[in-house]
């Protein structure tokens, strides 16, 4: 699901007016469609920037998906997507009561798929790529670092300096995503990666080194009995699960 942007002109005042649509995509015929789940108004008060979260808030609602980062959600998005999951399950409650009223032939028509036209104007020779780079993997790497415990662990506890810091999230996070050696781990966060965008402008790193990278973990190798000990009992109360041992013969 996502949020599609309507423009809309005012009959009465000519006005052009924006509001907006919870949608989902689908294929029909071999072609992409949307459907329109609900529409949302103007979503005044809402940064733009938040509707992805918003969207994906809903759809873990409609499908009673708990995610395991609640406390990350933000508490206007939250309101919102509750708002709009009370007001899809009216819709669909309401359409049920219908379709039961209806004879079977109109029941047959209304089983189509909602298609709507989706006219878009662009200009082919506008479109220019350069420096993609992944980032999904890595934005869950860090807030599953924070959720944890581990950025404040390394900057508040172990004093770790700014660039020690990033040296070990590009440690870390080249490791879980590219495991392989130092120089192929460097190679990725350098040419595939968007990790560098997920610090601070102003603190931005350089290009990743190998020698950095293997600096780094022999820091982290020294400090091993701290952060093992710290993140057990931060994975225990983030998952509330008491840790037992298993022994196998």
């Amino acid at each position: 699901m996502f949020i599609k942007k309507i423009t809309k002109r005012n009959k009465e005042t000519q006005a052009m007016c924006l509001t907006y649509r919870l949608v989902r995509s689908y294929r029909f015929g071999g072609k992409p469609r949307h459907e329109t789940i609900i529409d949302m108004g103007t979503l005044s008060g809402l940064e733009e920037t938040k509707f992805k979260q918003l969207a994906d808030r809903i759809e873990e609602l409609l499908n009673n998906h708990p995610t395991l980062f609640d406390n990350l959600v933000d508490d206007i998005v939250d309101s919102y997507a509750n708002y709009f999951y009370k007001e899809i399950l009216k819709k669909q409650s309401d359409k049920q009561i219908i379709d039961t009223q209806k004879p079977d032939n109109e029941k047959i028509k209304d089983s189509t798929p909602n298609i709507e036209p989706d006219y878009q104007e662009v200009d082919l020779n506008s479109f220019d790529t350069k420096d993609s780079n992944e980032i999904g993997g890595e934005w869950l790497c860090m807030q599953a670092f924070d959720e944890i415990g581990l950025t404040d662990l390394l900057l508040n506890k172990l004093k770790f300096s700014t660039k020690e810091y990033q040296q070990t999230i590009n440690c870390l996070i080249g490791r879980l995503l590219y495991p392989g050696s130092d120089l192929r781990t460097a190679l990725y966060l350098n040419e595939n990666s968007g990790l560098h965008h997920l610090f601070s402008e102003s603190t931005r790193s350089a290009p990743v080194e190998r020698r950095s990278l293997v600096k780094i973990s022999e820091k982290l190798y020294s400090h091993q009995e701290v952060i093992i000990s710290q993140l057990n009992s931060n994975i225990e109360n983030v998952l509330q699960f008491e840790p037992k041992l298993i022994l196998y013969d």
